[in-house]
């Protein structure tokens, strides 16, 4: 079905209240997260191009076990001094020794790190949260073309904003949103 008719005010307002409801649950979530997952430590290596310094490190401790400052594993959370290209082809690097995932994500995180005064919980919701914003766009638009209403696309995308699993991907510093969008989008414009 193809729903061609504009968006009224009123379902606008409503688009736009679900999308703060889901942000609010998000951010409401990520700050249930009291120290960065394992995981998410891994991918903000990788987007700082510390991968190879952190394998480095740990080999290292296992020849000879010492103490290091908190500093030295939080330095590896963080980009550093030198210039994006030079840190952006570090982590294409990284993801080719040591990774399978596609660079794209990490190098958006890359971004949002360097912009970001430091690296914590919501880092990862943050690096998100753009994407969550175009996906709930990007879903009842394709919600307004397949369903028989506005009102059931508004329902659709009420229904993901506020999905318990929609929230935990969103909240990790993971590349499901980026990838939802371009499948998202793909869709739309194949449609």
């Amino acid at each position: 079905m193809n729903n061609p008719q504009a968006l009224s005010g009123k379902t606008l307002l409503l688009v736009t209240m679900i999308l703060l409801a889901g942000l609010a649950a998000r951010s409401y979530k990520a700050g249930q997260i009291e120290k960065i997952p394992h995981d998410d430590v891994i991918s903000y290596m990788v987007a700082t191009a510390h991968l190879d310094d952190y394998h480095q490190t740990i080999s290292d401790l296992q020849a000879e076990p010492r103490w290091l400052e908190n500093r030295v594993w939080r330095d590896y959370l963080r980009p550093g001094p030198e210039p994006m290209a030079a840190s952006l082809a570090e982590t294409i690097h990284n993801l080719q020794q040591h990774d399978i995932h596609p660079p794209v994500y990490f190098l958006w995180l890359n971004l949002v790190l360097r912009a970001l005064p430091d690296t914590g919980p919501w880092s990862g919701w943050l690096s998100n949260a753009v994407f969550y914003v175009l996906n709930g766009i990007l879903l009842f638009q394709l919600g307004r073309r397949l369903l028989p209403s506005q009102e059931a696309a508004g329902i659709g995308l009420l229904i993901w904003a506020v999905a318990t699993p929609s929230i935990q991907t969103s909240i990790i510093a993971r590349h499901y949103e980026l990838m939802a969008s371009i499948g998202l989008l793909s869709v739309l414009v194949l449609a």
